[in-house]
């Protein structure tokens, strides 16, 4: 998972967030307003100023994805769910406000976060406990790892070796307790098949890398067809130098647009962890791998 890079939604849509909220705010009593939260959300594309608002809204977020139409949170499958981050089923006092949203796929919303979240109890303490569906919670200060305000790599480290995350903090601390409610709440080491994809996206991460240094040098276009395969095919219409450079801009497209970004980022922080030829195409190419970061 990586911080989302926030985006200002449009004032008419932020405007009418707040009358929506401010509706939720009136209300008197928990159930009360999380009754109205429900209401409203059910109703959300029913009149056409809130259809316009929650196009907008999807919209906004999905410029913001970490990847093209990537599930922040599994960075694999298509981010289909506005996602409430702080559920509005609990916090019902988030549940249109524009900082807690983010695009979820369904496996991940419905599924795995859905309206599960740890808070920390008591309050300023490394303790936490898992808010019961349909309770009041007991304090405010979530133990999950905020994507829109916070950096999750602060929290997680993915290893390199087996493709899992692990808490970078110690137990007995609040960085540790929110990483490990976060890594339980969304099951990323327990789904099979992510672990698996990560792990694929190493290898394709290490191999697209090398192959746009190798394009980039190459001198001919039976020289390029040899490295790429012929896939994406050149342009030979063009002279060559322009054919290249239109092909590394594709080859580059399609880097930045590949799966579990998150491993590219662990793989370029991690740098001594690699092999030593990966090592040394990064050291001569710092401009590319800039280029290349998330």
């Amino acid at each position: 998972m990586l911080k989302l890079i926030d985006k200002t939604l449009p004032t008419k849509a932020q405007d009418r967030l707040q009358k929506l909220q401010s509706k939720v705010n009136a209300k008197t009593t928990f159930k009360e307003r999380t009754k109205k939260v429900s209401d409203l959300w059910e109703d959300k594309t029913e009149t056409d100023i809130d259809k316009e608002t929650f196009s907008t809204i999807k919209t906004t977020l999905t410029t913001m994805c970490v990847g093209v139409g990537l599930c922040n949170y599994c960075e694999q499958n298509e981010a289909s769910d506005i996602e409430h981050i702080l559920p509005k089923s609990l916090f019902p006092e988030e549940a249109f406000v524009w900082e807690n949203y983010l695009l979820a796929c369904k496996h991940c919303n419905t599924t795995y976060k859905s309206d599960k979240i740890d808070i920390f109890n008591p309050a300023q303490s490394h303790q936490t406990e898992r808010v019961e569906r349909g309770t009041e919670p007991p304090a405010k200060e979530i133990a999950f790892i905020h994507l829109r305000k916070e950096n999750p790599l602060d929290f997680l480290e993915l290893d390199l070796d087996d493709c899992r995350f692990y808490p970078k903090a110690k137990p007995n601390t609040r960085e540790f307790a929110k990483a490990v409610c976060t890594l339980d709440i969304l099951q990323l080491d327990e789904r099979d098949t992510l672990v698996r994809y990560r792990e694929s996206a190493f290898k394709d991460f290490a191999n697209r890398f090398e192959e746009i240094v190798r394009v980039g040098k190459a001198q001919s276009f039976e020289e390029i067809e040899a490295i790429t395969k012929a896939k994406p095919a050149l342009d030979k219409t063009l002279p060559f130098v322009d054919s290249r450079e239109k092909l590394l801009e594709q080859l580059k497209k399609d880097f930045k647009e590949q799966e579990h970004p998150t491993v590219w980022l662990e793989m370029i922080q991690q740098k001594a962890k690699l092999s030593l030829s990966l090592q040394k195409l990064f050291d001569e190419n710092p401009v590319l791998l800039l280029e290349l970061t998330p």
